[in-house]
């Protein structure tokens, strides 16, 4: 196996082991993109104890 092989088998490997995000099938969920963007802006920045701010929901129902 050549050097490129053993390279392109560890890429894989290292993407095979990454997180999937997947929303299919959500409905309403408004601010689950929002989450998933600001959770990789976040991972790329080196902050990863911060990915677990949460986003309320900040609608008020009047009566």
């Amino acid at each position: 196996m050549g050097i490129i092989e053993q390279g392109m088998n560890k890429l894989r490997e290292k993407t095979n082991k990454e997180k999937t995000n997947d929303f299919e099938g959500v409905i309403n969920s408004p601010y689950s993109f929002f989450k998933y963007t600001l959770s990789v802006s976040i991972q790329k920045l080196g902050l990863a104890a911060y990915k677990k701010i949460k986003i309320k929901n900040a609608k008020k129902k009047y009566s």
